[in-house]
């Protein structure tokens, strides 16, 4: 996470570069949106271990994975107050930043498992 959120960070600045924002704030949001994700699926996990029923686990997973994509998304139109199209587009770039990001993040740490193994 040292690496990976900066590096969104940085992609958040080239998206969004007019009005001129700061690095920080764009930092900033993300640890906000990445501790709510935390908190969401820790919720979520405790829940499901009290749960045995697989249509409602799927329900429960179903409904918070929707509510953390539409949280997300209000987060970053609030924040940068753009229309809602632009909001879309920059938010489906930067998911996709996201799931790049970590696939890099995820497979360099297991280079480096293998590495010192």
């Amino acid at each position: 996470m040292f690496i990976f959120l900066p590096l969104l960070a940085a992609a958040m600045q080239l998206m969004y570069w007019r009005p001129k924002r700061s690095y920080v704030t764009h930092l900033v949001l993300l640890i906000h949106n990445h501790a709510f994700a935390f908190l969401l699926m820790s919720a979520l996990l405790a829940t499901l271990y009290w749960i045995h029923s697989g249509l409602l686990t799927a329900l429960l997973i179903g409904v918070a994975m929707c509510y953390l994509i539409y949280y997300l998304y209000r987060s970053i139109a609030r924040v940068y107050a753009e229309s809602w199209s632009r909001t879309l587009v920059k938010f489906a770039t930067l998911s996709l930043a996201y799931v790049v990001c970590a696939a890099c993040t995820v497979f360099l740490a297991g280079l480096y498992s293998a590495e010192t193994v």
